[in-house]
């Protein structure tokens, strides 16, 4: 697989989970979101393994950072599952779902600008 087939790929994935989530956040069944999330989480990784081409040279490993890299999968992957169970299921608890969801878009979104950040920094040394 070509470098540009798994960037498709990933941007269909993308537009998949993305479905999937407001579908069954709209539906109220969470069994869905939870598979959702599981996929958009595996999936990458077996596409990657294929790819014939060079996908992330050492620079960007060093820019993005391992710890940067495991406290985004440590925050964000049960906090969206948690704010999605909560927000679904109606109990009550739609205020802390909400808040937990909104607090995993704000962490992605500073996340991003610093990557940004940083990568115009390393360009500059």
């Amino acid at each position: 697989m070509t470098k540009r087939k798994f960037s498709i790929y990933l941007l269909i994935l993308i537009f998949v989970v993305a479905t999937m989530v407001a579908v069954s956040m709209k539906a109220g069944n969470w069994y869905w979101l939870v598979i959702a999330v599981a996929v958009a989480w595996i999936l990458p990784y077996v596409l990657k393994g294929k790819v014939k081409e060079v996908v992330a040279d050492e620079r960007d490993n060093a820019i993005a950072g391992k710890a940067a890299k495991l406290a985004m999968i440590i925050y964000v992957l049960p906090a969206t599952l948690i704010g999605g169970i909560l927000y679904a299921k109606d109990n009550g608890m739609l205020s802390a779902g909400t808040a937990l969801l909104y607090s995993t878009c704000f962490v992605m979104f500073v996340y991003a600008i610093l990557v940004e950040v940083y990568k115009r920094k390393a360009d500059h040394d």
